[in-house]
């Protein structure tokens, strides 16, 4: 089967409030035509929502507590263009939705929420469909190695460092919030990144615990994955 996009629209809004307090509002609309040599046994040409980049609107805010510290919040909402329904399983603020503290000159930033793991921070840049010439059309099968972002981690603590020369690091680790089984369906997730020169270096160690069987009625989280991925490193010069 052959997939490729005939041709692709993307905009991007954004808008800011100048102050020591701002929000900014902001968004990204993503649409073309595709052609598919073979879906179902047959041929299909047809207008697809989010080719190269998700469609969505956000908004993105921070407050200056002072001595440098941040308070930071992150409101992301998916949809598809395409039919006007929301995405990520009909989540108002499916594609991000966080808060937390950020000292952007010494450490770093913590925060909570539904987030990104390590794969999207530090090997997704590297990869095809972080690029401008790649997108969601360059994707694997089912986004199996979520290089594509369609997983994100519900009840997640998360920090992330500032940039030491080229160095950066964080992890993440996503709460089962189920009573009486707080080792099960959790998610662990680490990753670096180096940059030096021309030479780009990331790697991540993500693990999800898997659930025992359940004596009583039980569901996974949404958005966590019962596996376990081995580390994985990638590296590419500009």
């Amino acid at each position: 089967m052959k997939k490729f996009a005939l041709s692709s629209l993307s905009l991007t809004l954004i808008g800011a409030a100048h102050a020591q307090s701002s929000v900014t509002l902001y968004g990204l609309i993503d649409t073309g035509l595709t052609y598919t040599s073979n879906s179902g046994g047959h041929s299909n040409f047809q207008q697809a929502s989010g080719i190269l980049n998700g469609n969505r609107w956000g908004l993105r805010g921070s407050e200056d507590l002072g001595n440098g510290l941040k308070a930071i919040f992150v409101l992301e909402n998916g949809f598809n263009l395409s039919t006007g329904k929301l995405g990520q399983n009909s989540r108002e603020f499916g594609r991000q939705a966080f808060v937390g503290l950020c000292r952007a000159n010494q450490f770093g930033a913590v925060t909570l929420g539904r987030q990104y793991d390590s794969v999207v921070d530090y090997l997704g840049p590297l990869a095809l469909n972080g690029t401008q010439y790649g997108g969601t059309i360059a994707s694997h099968p089912y986004d199996n190695d979520n290089l594509n972002n369609s997983v994100r981690i519900n009840n997640s603590v998360k920090f992330q460092s500032v940039d030491y020369n080229g160095f950066k690091f964080g992890a993440l680790y996503g709460f089962s919030d189920a009573a009486g089984s707080f080792a099960d369906s959790r998610a662990y997730s680490v990753g670096a990144s180096y940059v030096f020169g021309g030479l780009k270096v990331a790697g991540y160690l993500q693990l999800t615990a898997a659930a025992r069987p359940p004596t009583r009625a039980a569901q996974w989280p949404p958005a966590t994955r019962p596996s376990t991925q081995a580390v994985s490193a990638r590296t590419a010069r500009a």
